[in-house]
């Protein structure tokens, strides 16, 4: 994650948080969870005037994106400097994203760089706060755009039918009941920009640092996915596939597809992320045993996965953060052990 070097919060429960292409650069996960109502993330101290301490990012960025649920759609505040400027006016962030309770948005450093910011709340206490500076934002004037879009054959590989047509009667037995949701079943926009990855070789677990048991998943894929496109300037969601706390699968860029989920690691990596923060509570034994299928269902396709922690990995295993958090990236070798079982 894109952490900050001064950070004072107090926790709602115990717990503190963990989650030659330009998309690359940059990861899914990077983002600071900092005002939640769950019990496993973590709450901001606020003033008497719902405004942060200061903080300092780790570098210069040229972006400070944001993502926040709360009732009232008054968009947070934010001021910044550089090293050795005056703090900026307070400035509403410009937002990318608004449903229900759920946001997305940004603001852009004045000045073009931005070293210290601090963050106030017109509206109250959020109950979701998630902080990302972000140091720059890529170039994809040699991505490749989309034409002809279809939501639900993007992917033709990793078909959205249910277990009667998985392939064989022997293969829908072992694999159980298991779909893949597809992106028009969650309300996805079409990506501006794709490239079709090398055949997939390895794959990454991840989580969101989002709440845990999402009421409508779909919603929070869809804020997801605004941010990933309109704050961080990705070409669509990050993910390749998700998985929510009910142990749906959805899908997000899909198997044949370059996701953004691992700094320069990408090309052949399959990113499937854990809806939710698993800091220190674990994933749902249906969370795993989908994921388990997800993992057999791509070895079926063709796609030389090893079913071993040489293929998958957590996002920390390849440096730069503590995503999939310290409960789920202890599960890793349970999912491994289930896939083997089917």
């Amino acid at each position: 994650m894109s952490r900050s070097n001064a950070v004072a919060l107090i926790a709602l429960t115990l717990v503190a948080p963990g989650c030659a292409q330009p998309e690359p650069e940059s990861r899914a996960d990077d983002f600071v969870p900092v005002v939640a109502s769950d019990d496993d993330q973590v709450a901001l101290a606020l003033d008497d005037e719902n405004q942060t301490i200061m903080y300092e990012a780790e570098e210069p960025f040229v972006r400070l994106g944001v993502m926040w649920d709360h009732l009232d759609a008054t968009p947070p505040e934010v001021r910044m400097r550089e090293s050795d400027t005056e703090w900026s006016d307070w400035t509403a962030i410009e937002v990318v994203f608004t449903e229900e309770e759920s946001h997305a948005g940004h603001l852009d450093a004045p000045g073009g760089l931005a070293r210290f910011y601090q963050v106030r709340f017109p509206a109250g206490p959020p109950s979701l706060m998630a902080i990302e500076p972000i140091l720059e934002l890529p170039d994809l004037s040699s991505e490749l755009p989309v034409e002809g879009y279809d939501p639900d054959e993007d992917d033709p590989d990793m078909s959205d039918a249910a277990e009667g047509d998985i392939g064989s009667s022997q293969e829908a037995l072992s694999m159980g009941s298991f779909a893949i949701h597809s992106r028009r079943a969650w309300g996805a926009r079409a990506p501006r920009c794709r490239d079709r990855g090398p055949t997939p070789t390895r794959a990454t677990i991840h989580h969101t640092v989002t709440p845990n048991n999402d009421s409508n998943p779909q919603r929070r894929l869809r804020q997801i996915q605004a941010y990933h496109m309109d704050s961080q300037g990705w070409c669509d969601i990050g993910y390749n596939y998700l998985v929510s706390s009910d142990g749906r699968v959805w899908r997000g860029r899909g198997a044949l597809y370059i996701g953004a989920h691992v700094t320069n690691a990408n090309s052949g990596n399959v990113g499937i992320s854990f809806m939710g923060t698993h800091t220190t509570r674990p994933a749902s034994l249906q969370q795993l045993r989908q994921t388990a299928r997800l993992l057999v269902r791509l070895r079926r396709r063709g796609y030389p996965i090893s079913l071993g922690r040489r293929d998958i990995k957590g996002h920390r295993d390849h440096g730069g953060t503590s995503c999939p958090g310290g409960a789920l990236y202890e599960q890793i070798p349970r999912i491994i052990r289930i896939a083997r079982s089917i």
